[in-house]
């Protein structure tokens, strides 16, 4: 925060427990953390959280005023924010000879599975990140393609952007 701010308003929504907070910090009541909520609220938002510092204006403003610049300043950084699509995630690791290789594209794009990185040595080694609910399918459906020739660890489970 700024040594010169007069005001640090927040907000907040997370997905755990359904948890919703705003703060006007000192402002008049509902003129800054309501507004500042209510952007994230209409935009969709989840698992997020905007302050906006206010360094002039104040009693200048006036309430519809403090209102509406704190509603322009969270719309301004919901507009220049990159949005993630985080999801649950298995890191896996699927090994597979030369020969089998051409027939697994299709099978991770039919899952949504993200491929991160692929090693091309004895036999092709792939690092896939796949949304946790469609883990067991996809191992299945590999067996299946691959008639049993196919290795796929298991390596980690994380939040992983899926936009």
């Amino acid at each position: 925060m700024h040594r010169k701010a007069t005001h640090n308003c927040y907000a907040y929504i997370l997905r755990e427990n359904n948890t919703a907070r705003h703060s006007d910090d000192g402002e008049p009541g509902g003129t800054a953390g309501v507004p500042i909520y209510e952007v994230l609220r209409k935009e969709g938002l989840v698992d997020v959280c905007c302050v906006v510092t206010r360094y002039f204006g104040g009693v200048l403003l006036g309430a519809g005023g403090l209102v509406r610049a704190y509603t322009k300043g969270a719309k301004d950084a919901v507009d220049s924010a990159q949005i993630k699509c985080m999801a649950s995630a298995a890191e896996l690791l699927v090994t597979v000879d030369y020969g089998l290789y051409g027939r697994l594209a299709q099978v991770f794009a039919d899952y949504d599975a993200r491929v991160a990185n692929e090693e091309f040595a004895d036999n092709v080694r792939i690092t896939l990140y796949i949304r946790e609910e469609n883990v067991q399918n996809l191992k299945d459906k590999l067996v299946d393609v691959c008639n049993g020739s196919v290795i796929v660890e298991d390596v980690q489970i994380l939040n992983y952007d899926f936009a």
